[in-house]
């Protein structure tokens, strides 16, 4: 071996036991010891190679003149953090190479990623600084505060957000796992107690606006609500509504839905429901003060118009015969017997004589 190469073995092997004494010495002395007691540790610390991420600076000479002081390490920006962490987290590099498509969090591209995660060391896994995952989101997340009359299971259980969310990064917004009525089907195509299996009404005829487009959102909010069912207003399943505030009992159906509907007696195209140009919506909602969901399912139905085929008075199911024709249709229920309506031409009935 020649005098070159063994100088060159000689001073590789000084240099590298000297970074190893001082990587053990930031971790020994009383200055940084404390960072060692935490139950989970970052795996550079563990194995004592503190100079994986920090770099000592040695024309710093804040610390000259100090007895035992060594020289300083280089401060961080957030943005130099994040660039370390993905030089070894290479799940986390591939999403932001990507992310003009996909949705990182904005705690790792505004703040960094010891915003949710300790550095050095933690009493929890994955060296979160929270107690759980749920309570970690929940620090800059308030989705929780304020009254509610409904909240979403998964939020309560142990894994809470990582039900629905993936944590650092996703192709689907809002961090979801996965489209939005696909993740919300991974349960709900299920039957849940209290709730009806959503997945069999998806192979009905006639699906609601709304599931048609992907969007369980337009109607439901993800976390709570202060109304039943997860919704964003309020809607009664009552056959009957209440005769002072009819309008306040299902305010939920017109965020979208026009209130011409069930505000004028007579109508020329605001509705297909109409006999002539009488207003049959206005009819049922003002006259006879039924419910939406009397006639209507929320969610799918074989019949046109979300029409249900049945729906509860006591403790028996009521069927409900409606027809439709291309100008109108008809109707039987306990309710009244068969009428029949037409837009083009006005249907006498038995019960307007």
């Amino acid at each position: 071996m020649s005098l070159v190469r063994i100088g060159f073995a000689i001073i590789s092997f000084i240099f590298l036991a000297d970074v190893n004494a001082q990587s053990t010495n930031c971790t020994t002395s009383k200055c940084h010891q404390s960072v060692t007691q935490n139950r989970f540790l970052h795996r550079p610390l563990k194995t004592k190679d503190c100079l994986i991420c920090h770099q000592i600076d040695s024309t710093n000479e804040s610390h000259r003149g100090r007895k035992g002081a060594h020289p300083s390490v280089r401060p961080f920006t957030m943005e130099k953090i994040t660039e370390l962490c993905l030089s070894c987290h290479e799940g986390l590099k591939k999403a932001f190479a990507q992310k003009s498509s996909w949705t990182i969090h904005s705690a790792i591209e505004e703040r960094s990623c010891i915003a949710c995660h300790s550095p050095h060391g933690s009493e929890h896994r994955y060296l979160v600084r929270k107690d759980s995952i749920k309570n970690l989101c929940l620090s800059c997340h308030d989705i929780l505060k304020g009254e509610r009359s409904s909240l979403h299971s998964p939020v309560s259980e142990e894994r809470g957000c990582l039900n629905c969310h993936t944590v650092h990064y996703s192709q689907h917004k809002n961090l979801l796992k996965e489209q939005e009525k696909d993740l919300c089907l991974t349960c709900h195509a299920q039957p849940i107690k209290g709730v009806s299996p959503i997945g069999l009404a998806l192979k009905k005829s006639y699906l609601h606006g709304p599931i048609l487009k992907g969007r369980c959102t337009s109607c439901h909010v993800p976390h709570k609500s202060t109304f039943a069912h997860l919704l964003k207003e309020n809607y009664s399943m009552n056959n009957y509504l209440n005769g002072e505030h009819p309008i306040s009992e299902v305010a939920h159906c017109f965020t979208c839905h026009d209130r011409t509907l069930i505000d004028r007696e007579r109508v020329t195209t605001q509705t297909q429901f109409r006999n002539g140009s009488k207003n049959l919506h206005y009819l049922h909602f003002q006259g006879a003060q039924r419910g939406c969901h009397l006639c209507h399912d929320s969610h799918a139905s074989n019949n046109h118009s979300l029409i249900r085929p049945s729906f509860e008075y006591l403790t028996k199911m009521v069927p409900i015969l409606f027809e439709r024709s291309p100008t109108g249709g008809k109707c039987a229920t306990m309710c009244h017997k068969t009428l029949t309506y037409d837009r083009e031409q006005e249907m006498i009935n038995v019960l307007d004589r």
